[in-house]
């Protein structure tokens, strides 16, 4: 069953022990089955989007989403832990079974900065998404930037900035992130 804005509201009555802050349009967020929200979440569609959450997601402490217009996709059985900040300007879809350790940040758009007499400010982004497989453990502190796809049962070492595609079944670390060793 997903939730609707009718639902969302008689979550918001008492149902959560939490302080839970919706910015803008609720009608524009889907909540599954047994999701819980451990602490104060953001969630701000002030810059317009869609947030989808699947089933038995656990959002914890000063975790926000954040879609700018973009949609972010949770899938089922996730857990997104404390300060993890994730954006969904280009997309982001994450699989089921995600682990997303503290103050991870997940970023699908980019500044273009390809002219020199224009603040980078004003020349606009660049959004291609990000998508994250089934069965992927993020460690903490991780940075995923835009246009990278992460493919099933990886896990990224903390600390990792991701600019790059990551093989399944994989472990990477690193700033820039690269292959650290296979995990078969």
């Amino acid at each position: 069953m997903i939730i609707t804005y009718k639902r969302i509201l008689d979550f918001f009555r008492g149902k959560f022990k939490t302080n839970v802050q919706i910015i803008g349009d609720k009608r524009k967020i889907k909540i599954g089955r047994g999701v819980e929200f451990l602490g104060r979440v953001i969630i701000d569609l002030s810059h317009d989007g869609e947030v989808n959450i699947g089933d038995n997601v656990v959002l914890m402490e000063g975790v926000i989403l954040k879609p700018f217009g973009g949609k972010i996709i949770i899938g089922n059985n996730c857990s997104i832990n404390p300060y993890c900040v994730l954006y969904g300007h280009g997309g982001l879809t994450i699989g089921n079974y995600v682990r997303i350790a503290t103050h991870t940040i997940i970023i699908p758009a980019n500044h273009i900065i390809e002219a020199l007499d224009i603040p980078v400010c004003e020349q606009g982004l660049s959004t291609k998404g990000i998508i994250i497989e089934e069965d992927v453990w993020i460690g903490a502190g991780v940075k995923i930037l835009d246009g990278v796809k992460i493919e099933k049962g990886s896990v990224l070492a903390a600390g990792a900035v991701i600019n790059s595609n990551v093989e399944q079944y994989s472990i990477y670390g690193g700033v820039p992130g690269r292959l650290i060793k296979k995990r078969y």
